[in-house]
């Protein structure tokens, strides 16, 4: 409106499209989010998102990124939320 973009170049870009399942539990999104140092040794964030609806199934503060940390953890969630 300003006249500060080109129609033309502005034209030969797509809008940004999200990625996002169809429903509730199709897929769940999980990631360590880095470590933090404590007192106690480090806390290793890690984050649980329902793709669909973005609700944040966790975001829970472990002690290792380990197989058993993590199963134990989306054992639990599992059982809450299917």
């Amino acid at each position: 409106r300003h006249g500060l973009l080109d129609p033309a170049e502005a034209a030969s870009h797509r809008p940004h499209q999200r990625f996002e399942h169809a429903a509730p539990n199709d897929l769940w999104q999980m990631d360590f989010k880095g470590h933090i140092p404590t007192d106690a040794g480090r806390c290793h964030p890690l984050t649980v998102l329902d793709d669909h609806s973005r609700y944040s199934l966790g975001v829970i503060a472990c002690g290792a990124e380990s197989l058993g940390v993590v199963q134990g953890h989306l054992s639990g969630l599992f059982r809450r939320y299917g």
